[in-house]
């Protein structure tokens, strides 16, 4: 969820060429592993503070530091969760093989990704996305639509209610989500008009549908609300610069 608002930042500053920087903010546990020792200690959440007398700022400082240690080899981890940093020592264990040939390792079992938070250069045009209990990347299209809306000279919308989902990268490229049916039925409750879906995916042999289903979807609910299908950011914004004011 954190890597989809800071996308969907990058993708509206860059759309606006708004001068912006990217700032390192910490690691972060996205899973602890079972049947590892670490799995008794940590959690997915928490952020990894300092390994032995190491602080750890990103992903690779943590694998730095863990490179070379043995199965059985114990590190004192520092992590932060909720605020308050705890400190443990946790034995390691040897992780699933990289593959054919390939050395053994040993480390914590868990997956860690690197928080980065975007900064823009003046303080006026700097976005906090509050999402509340929203999870997921599925919304990032969408943040930065408003985003984009928020910071721009005029309102994009034009006075029509609009929805929609998809993910989206800081190129503003839009990727497919899951459970698309479910959200054309909740936003034709709410009284959408419009609903931006990502084009099906169809590369490499596999195909993905998002749009298809999406549409399929509003012609058995009978809805009203037009389906568009977006491949990028500019799609939705070229759409919408298309549409004549609602209210004119």
């Amino acid at each position: 969820m954190l890597t989809s608002q800071e996308s969907a930042i990058q993708a509206a500053y860059n759309k606006l060429k708004i001068p912006y920087k990217i700032s390192n903010d910490g690691v972060i546990l996205l899973q602890v592993y079972k049947d590892y020792p670490a799995h008794d200690v940590l959690q997915a959440g928490d952020y990894i503070v300092k390994v032995d007398d190491k602080a750890i700022g990103t992903r690779e400082d943590l694998l730095n530091e863990l490179k070379g240690k043995k199965a059985g080899d114990s590190v004192t981890i520092s992590y932060k969760r909720k605020g308050v940093v705890r400190t443990k020592e946790i034995a390691l264990k040897v992780l699933p093989s990289d593959g054919p040939g390939q050395p053994e390792r040993a480390g914590l079992g868990v997956v860690p990704a690197d928080v980065q938070s975007v900064k823009a250069e003046a303080e006026n045009q700097q976005v906090k996305i509050q999402a509340g209990e929203i999870g997921g990347p599925s919304a990032g299209l969408m943040f930065s639509l408003e985003i984009y809306n928020k910071l721009s000279t005029a309102d994009i919308t034009k006075g029509y209610k609009i929805a929609g989902t998809g993910t989206i990268d800081e190129h503003g490229n839009v990727g497919v989500i899951g459970g698309i049916q479910h959200k054309i039925v909740a936003a034709d409750r709410a009284g959408a008009e419009i609903f931006f879906a990502p084009k099906d995916y169809n590369q490499n042999g596999q195909s993905i549908p998002n749009y298809s289903d999406a549409k399929k979807r509003a012609e058995e609910i009978g809805t009203k609300m037009k389906i568009v299908p977006v491949g990028t950011m500019d799609d939705a914004l070229n759409y919408l610069a298309s549409l004549p004011p609602k209210n004119s």
